[in-house]
């Protein structure tokens, strides 16, 4: 009589099972930058930091950028890539800042205003407790100055936060309009 015995182990079991998400310290920041030129503007040199980088070096160690600004942006494309861009994101910012203008030549002012209302809108269905509007009211038209006060409207008509920049250096690609922007902006990220 031949007896076999073999011991096995069960096999493994599929999960469709969705990580928790990550865990953030309570006085950590999560910070969505949302824009075009004025978010993305490169430094000529790689080695010095942007504004966004400056901010979050000054944030809590576990803070968090989430960086979805893409050259050229219009809002028009925060509506239609970033604002999607941070719906899939596991984290859930604290805060957002939104500078966009620069690169919205000819698009009517009532055009403007209703789409910034509508991305304004989407982070706050998304949770976000804070949006920051950015603007530079003694920008030159061709920079996003035209539309100053059309922001600083759909900040008093949300409930957003208007930071208005006028009186920085014009030239954003300098290091030192880096360092200032940072300087600025820093306390309405940190809250």
């Amino acid at each position: 009589m031949l007896v076999a015995t073999a011991c096995s182990t069960p096999p493994p079991k599929a999960s469709n099972a969705v990580p928790p998400p990550a865990e953030i310290e309570q006085n950590s920041v999560v910070w969505a930058a949302l824009g075009g030129d004025e978010t993305t503007t490169a430094l000529p040199d790689a080695a010095q930091a942007s504004w966004t980088r400056g901010v979050l070096a000054g944030l809590p160690t576990s803070s968090q950028l989430l960086d979805v600004a893409t050259a050229d942006a219009t809002v028009e494309d925060a509506l239609d890539a970033q604002l999607v861009a941070l719906r899939a994101s596991s984290l859930p910012p604290t805060v957002a800042t939104v500078w966009l203008g620069r690169d919205e030549p000819g698009t009517d002012p009532g055009v403007f205003a209703d789409r910034l209302m509508r991305l304004v809108g989407g982070l706050t269905a998304l949770g976000v407790p804070r949006v920051v509007l950015i603007a530079r009211s003694d920008a030159p038209a061709d920079r996003g100055g035209q539309y100053a006060g059309v922001i600083q409207a759909v900040a008093s008509e949300t409930g957003a936060t208007y930071a208005d920049l006028k009186g920085l250096p014009g030239n954003l690609r300098d290091p030192d309009a880096q360092q200032d922007l940072a300087r600025v902006l820093a306390p309405y990220v940190a809250g």
